[in-house]
């Protein structure tokens, strides 16, 4: 009897600590405030990716748009794409009101699905892809281990009359919303995509480095 309850106990503490950690994974910290794209994105971080050594960055405030629970924005992007042509890369990240953190960040898993949930329908023949509402075409699913929420895409797009294809990763850290796009200039669509990847992976380590926790 004694073995039986030492060991229901041991049992107990452990499903106690499982569901414990698995708690504190899905509410994670919350944080206040981002920080600037040179922060984000370091000129040593850039220049492990593609051609992007030495590029210049833009940094721009995201509107908070229609989203009252977004409270503030940012925007990097390449300025060396100037005029009519595309960038190199661009990355938007919003930040969501870190109350968010009280509901389990349930509003920002449902806006992270809405903004994705249509590419893996196309990807998984649900949809057509030539619905009038939709330029952009996912023409394969990236591998991506970043953020507690995420997900990636090789694209093909229709800029200016022009077909573009690129890399795109969505993720979601916590109370943070992040888009990272990788356009490049001639490599294959297949390295664009390794290059979104391993672009979103150096955000995603200056965002967790650098912005300020609530």
């Amino acid at each position: 009897m004694l073995f039986a309850l030492v060991g229901g106990g041991a049992a107990l503490v452990l499903v106690v600590a499982v569901v414990a950690v698995v708690l504190a994974t899905r509410t994670g910290p919350a944080y206040a405030a981002l920080p600037g794209c040179d922060d984000i994105l370091p000129e040593d971080a850039l220049a492990g990716i593609g051609d992007l050594e030495g590029a210049d960055m833009e940094e721009s405030a995201g509107g908070a748009g229609e989203d009252e629970d977004i409270v503030e924005g940012v925007i990097c992007t390449d300025v060396d794409g100037g005029g009519e042509d595309l960038p190199r890369f661009n990355v938007s990240i919003a930040l969501y009101d870190p109350d968010t953190r009280e509901r389990d960040y349930r509003q920002l898993e449902r806006e992270f699905e809405r903004a994705t949930e249509d590419y893996d329908d196309i990807l998984a023949g649900d949809m057509e892809p030539d619905d009038e509402e939709y330029l952009s075409e996912p023409l394969e699913e990236l591998s991506v281990s970043v953020g507690d929420d995420r997900r990636g895409y090789l694209m093909s797009d229709d800029f200016m009359t022009e077909e573009v294809e690129y890399g795109v990763v969505y993720f979601r850290m916590s109370n943070m919303f992040a888009i990272v796009s990788y356009y490049g200039e001639d490599e294959p669509v297949e390295e664009k995509g390794d290059l979104a990847v391993d672009l979103a992976q150096e955000v995603a380590s200056g965002l967790k480095g650098e912005a300020e926790r609530a």
